[in-house]
């Protein structure tokens, strides 16, 4: 919760300052990481993991 709420002041914190320096509306894209974390981890709290169920899965990455 708190990378959110940090990412989230930092865009504000760009878009006002944006008003005297245009290159920090470019900031906006700490609001855009801060949506992506959020909706990642309420995702993993209403499905429980990322992966498959078994504790020792293993990919295979032979060619």
């Amino acid at each position: 919760m708190a990378n959110y709420a940090l990412s989230v002041v930092a865009a504000i914190g760009c878009v006002v300052y944006g008003f005297w320096d245009e290159r920090y509306f470019f900031g906006i894209g700490f609001l855009l990481a801060a949506l992506m974390y959020w909706e990642s981890i309420r995702w993993v709290d209403r499905n429980g993991s990322w992966g498959d169920d078994e504790p020792n899965a293993t990919a295979d990455i032979s060619w």
